[in-house]
């Protein structure tokens, strides 16, 4: 999965992590052929997408979870080309969290994406979250 939502993602070095309350993950966040919103009501839109042939979009869930973000995947609501890479199914869990990389905050999901970050929209991506 790195690997087919990756492209144009810059190599950067790990970033720092502190704890987060639950209202800073709020909102979306974006990267090169990812996008995640967080609600407030606890539900979560996710998409994936490799290339522009390549795309699945999902439903889910997260909370709180000791100054993280667990989302966990509930419904495939779109498909599009070959999407057996993303390693998503109903069920499915990513513990997010905050860190600093470059001077960004940036969100990544480890498990889920490790190394793969996720920019507030406002950051122009940052180059740290893709093209």
């Amino acid at each position: 999965m790195a690997a087919a939502v990756a492209v144009g993602v810059a190599a950067v070095g790990a970033g720092t992590a502190d704890a987060a309350p639950p209202s800073a993950f709020l909102g979306s966040w974006d990267g090169h052929g990812r996008q995640v919103v967080l609600a407030k009501n606890g539900s979560a839109t996710v998409s994936l997408a490799s290339g522009a042939a390549n795309v699945e979009k999902w439903t889910a869930k997260w909370g709180p979870a000791e100054g993280r973000v667990d989302l966990s995947f509930v419904k495939r609501t779109a498909q599009h080309g070959d999407t057996a890479g993303f390693g998503v199914a109903p069920g499915k869990h990513w513990l997010g969290r905050l860190v600093t990389v470059q001077g960004y905050t940036v969100l990544e999901f480890n498990p889920g994406l490790p190394g793969i970050y996720w920019c507030r929209p406002d950051a122009g991506r940052a180059g740290v979250c893709g093209a």
